[in-house]
């Protein structure tokens, strides 16, 4: 077989724009807001709901950022290597001013957030995006959220671009609970907090709250995002046990246990 059929070509992902660090701050003891600015953030298309941008960050030894290249399956550094890279909702976007803020979770182990935790003003990194978005769909009356730390800023867009006669529930597996300027009560809202002290704790207390979906209304979506072992066991409950149709649902995958 030809290298032509071996290698499937994916769809190349938008430009890497370059940014620098200009600020971070501490919204929770496990949640760190980082501002990065540069002028290239100008030309991006502002992000919609629970959109997603990368962000590409230099690797622990690394002195400066290396722009990866497009292999057409995957970003590759001049090495071969894969460069460091995660996916984030963004919390706020002014292309007028050319910044954006990321909320970055604080976990023991993880390079995104090492570097967050250690970065200062100037420190360099680069942007891709946005992703895809999501739209209430047509006639939605209800909707159940399932997500964990990582997902609490979509989470929080999501419930802001409800209809305040769209009943809400949320199922969030965090340390604690967020800051109400990522997620804002509202009286058409349900928050149930399962606070948990590990990425594992938290999947398996969303799998528990997805299991006590018994019933849902043919009017009902159920929108779920977290660690991506939790997210399938998930899909299996709501297509395979319940039987949800797939366009009533919104599962996404945030990352993966161990990276």
């Amino acid at each position: 077989m030809g290298d032509s059929e071996s290698q499937p070509i994916r769809r190349q992902p938008p430009e890497w724009l370059r940014v620098e660090v200009s600020g971070s701050r501490t919204l929770a003891p496990w949640l760190t807001l980082v501002t990065l600015s540069g002028t290239p953030l100008t030309t991006m298309d502002t992000p919609g709901v629970a959109a997603s941008v990368r962000l590409l960050i230099p690797g622990p030894d690394d002195d400066d950022l290396v722009i990866p290249s497009w292999s057409g399956n995957e970003f590759l550094l001049p090495s071969g290597e894969r460069p460091l890279i995660r996916t984030f909702t963004p919390l706020r976007f002014d292309a007028g001013s050319g910044t954006l803020e990321l909320a970055v979770v604080v976990h023991p182990s993880g390079s995104a957030s090492d570097w967050v935790s250690s970065a200062h003003p100037g420190d360099r990194a680069a942007v891709s995006g946005p992703g895809r978005g999501w739209d209430p769909p047509p006639g939605l009356r209800q909707i159940t959220l399932l997500g964990d730390a990582s997902a609490v800023p979509a989470i929080g867009q999501v419930v802001a671009a409800l209809g305040a006669d769209v009943d809400c529930e949320v199922h969030l597996a965090v340390p604690s609970r967020p800051p109400e300027s990522i997620l804002a009560p509202a009286s058409n809202v349900s928050l149930r907090l399962h606070e948990t002290g590990s990425s594992t704790a938290s999947g398996q207390a969303l799998v528990s709250a997805a299991d006590g979906i018994i019933e849902s209304r043919d009017d009902c979506h159920v929108w779920a995002a977290g660690e991506a072992a939790a997210m399938q066991a998930i899909r299996k409950h709501l297509h395979g046990t319940l039987g949800i149709p797939r366009d009533r649902t919104t599962i996404r995958g945030y990352w993966k246990a161990g990276r």
